[in-house]
């Protein structure tokens, strides 16, 4: 019987009892790679108690090594895993790419195998017992991403209806605003025409003829409202709409430099209609909050990435104090972050405020 003289058991307290040097090597290492998961007291401390929970379903499964080994690794705690939709949550509120979360994990895969195999050095077994430990290791952290990434999704699809919903109600706002006003104006406008057609022909003229002008106001306010929504035609190119929106949204006096470089061949179409909407938002912040003197617009596309960004020197403001105020900012982290890219938000009170952004294009070039 394999673990006869309690083999498992052994190593496992072993291991149990370096448990706290295995998660102070994984801290380090987090250190080492500059890994943004310890910038935030909560982030690092979800960190350390994921390594220590993986650790002890090592553990369990070293324990269990009589009656489990040529089956799967016992699972874990139910508690335990519920940590990992928590990190899932709140690594997509905090804007944490998951190429992060990826690489902390790789690294913690290397440092409690290096635990597990001080563990089991002096075990007769020691090649069976590694066996066990590696295959419980690799099921707990594949168990805990794919919760991760689970939770990560689900926040990140209740965001982004939240956005919609929110955009729907400002296309409402503008089309009341904008359009209902005008029309309002016009009918009455008309029923006036119809009372004053025999009274007063002259009158009724004129008036049919500023009732021409406010439709035809009506409509351009429709177009220019249609415009605003889309980046629709491949024609017109990404420079010329950003150029059409500075010219709906600039308010008199202020100066709005834009400068795209590359080919848009690079960039599906769909990844172009959402980066136009991230901008065109940065860009309606930029001149409705920020009071700058000065906008510039910069997109550079190569064949493999897509950057961009939109820079002020307006009056700034505090990122983690605004991120409450709106839906604007998590609209525009969450549109990039569903096509697999990141934004970051700079900004300092009295020194202007630069969204900046970056999306893979995967598969993009493939005409090279």
């Amino acid at each position: 019987m394999v673990d006869s003289d309690g083999e498992g058991d052994r190593a496992a307290n072993r291991l149990a009892a370096i448990r706290p040097s295995i998660v102070e090597r994984y801290e380090y290492g987090l250190g080492r790679m500059g890994s943004i998961l310890l910038a935030e007291p909560a982030t690092r401390r979800q960190c350390l108690e994921q390594a220590e929970n993986i650790v002890m379903d090592v553990c369990r499964a070293l324990r269990d090594v009589p009656v489990l080994f040529g089956s799967r690794a016992s699972p874990a705690d139910a508690a335990n895993l519920s940590l990992a939709t928590d990190i899932g949550w709140d690594r997509a509120a905090s804007g944490i790419h998951p190429v992060e979360s990826l690489r902390a994990g790789s690294l913690l895969f290397e440092v409690v195998l290096a635990g597990v195999r001080e563990a089991i050095a002096d075990e007769p077994n020691a090649a069976l017992l590694a066996a066990v430990a590696t295959r419980s290791l690799h099921h707990s952290l594949m168990d805990r991403i794919r919760m991760a990434a689970t939770s990560y999704s689900s926040f990140l699809l209740n965001r982004t209806a939240e956005a919609h919903v929110g955009e729907r109600r400002r296309i409402a706002r503008e089309m009341h605003d904008r359009l209902g006003s005008g029309v309002s104006a016009a009918a009455r406008s008309i029923e006036l025409i119809q009372l004053q057609l025999h009274t007063d022909p002259v009158l009724a003229e004129q008036r049919l003829s500023q009732t021409g002008a406010s439709l035809r106001e009506v409509l351009e306010n429709i177009r220019q409202l249609a415009q605003d929504l889309h980046l629709h035609t491949k024609t017109e190119g990404l420079e010329k709409a950003l150029l059409r929106c500075v010219e709906g949204l600039q308010p008199p006096g202020m100066e709005t430099v834009v400068r795209v470089n590359g080919d848009e061949a690079w960039v599906e179409p769909a990844v172009l209609d959402e980066l136009f909407l991230v901008l065109r938002e940065a860009l309606r912040n930029a001149f409705t909050h920020g009071q700058p003197t000065r906008v510039v617009v910069r997109v550079e596309i190569a064949p493999h990435e897509l950057r961009a960004s939109v820079e002020d020197d307006g009056v700034g403001f505090v990122p983690d104090e605004s991120n409450s105020a709106g839906l604007g900012l998590v609209s525009m982290r969450e549109r990039i972050a569903l096509l697999g890219g990141m934004v970051h938000i700079f900004s300092i009170p009295g020194r202007g405020t630069s969204v900046e952004t970056r999306v893979p294009l995967i598969g993009a070039g493939d005409a090279e």
